[in-house]
């Protein structure tokens, strides 16, 4: 995958001939002389938008072989740049499922005097040193945990997001997305000016 600055009208249909240039050329001859590799990208994907007139082009192609057939290729929200982000999804496979998050005591203050009673009432290995007393400790402080107070699973650990991301930083993304969608439905010099005033809002 990559920005091949090529224009053909096998991947943009909607392209006049004289429209075309010699990398489109170029690549066409490479796919049409190859055993292997095909073009992923669906006709007339708009992964640029042009900054100055919101013309859309096809210029990041995907090309593959195998297994790689079975990809749907597609373009995401528009994140600051004048190329969209492509976005590559493989329907046979699956997330991984989620793992558990580690178990733990729920510890409570006004049961550790209990807790310190069936410690005392329960008899310690003589010798703490070796593997056996140390394995017979442990079950003694979980039985006793398990008298006392509560075992539960935690939740997994959640992504962290950036400190300074908040809901004002939310709706101005969302605020220059829907003025960059309107920009291109019309590319007046309105909209488009209204475009850039939102992005520069959203720069750091």
């Amino acid at each position: 995958m990559g920005d091949f600055n090529a224009h053909h009208t096998h991947w943009e249909p909607s392209l006049f001939a004289a429209q075309q240039n010699r990398s489109g050329h170029s690549l066409v001859d490479f796919l049409a002389g190859s055993a292997s590799f095909s073009l992923l990208t669906p006709p007339d994907l708009p992964t640029r938008i042009d900054p100055a007139t919101a013309r859309a082009s096809t210029l990041d192609l995907c090309l593959g072989s195998g297994p790689l057939h079975l990809i749907t290729v597609t373009t995401g929200p528009h994140i600051g740049s004048d190329h969209l982000p492509v976005i590559l999804t493989f329907p046979s496979l699956h997330p991984p499922p989620q793992a558990p998050g580690r178990p733990r005591w729920s510890l409570r203050a006004d049961n550790w005097h209990s807790f310190l009673e069936h410690l005392s009432s329960s008899p310690l290995p003589p010798n703490p040193s070796s593997d056996t007393a140390i394995e017979a400790l442990a079950d003694t402080l979980v039985v006793a945990g398990s008298h006392c107070f509560t075992f539960r699973s935690s939740q997994p650990p959640r992504l962290l997001r950036a400190p300074w991301w908040n809901r004002q930083c939310e709706a101005a993304v969302r605020a220059k997305r829907g003025a960059f969608n309107a920009w291109r439905r019309r590319p007046i010099p309105e909209l488009r000016r209204r475009f850039h005033q939102l992005e520069a809002r959203c720069q750091p």
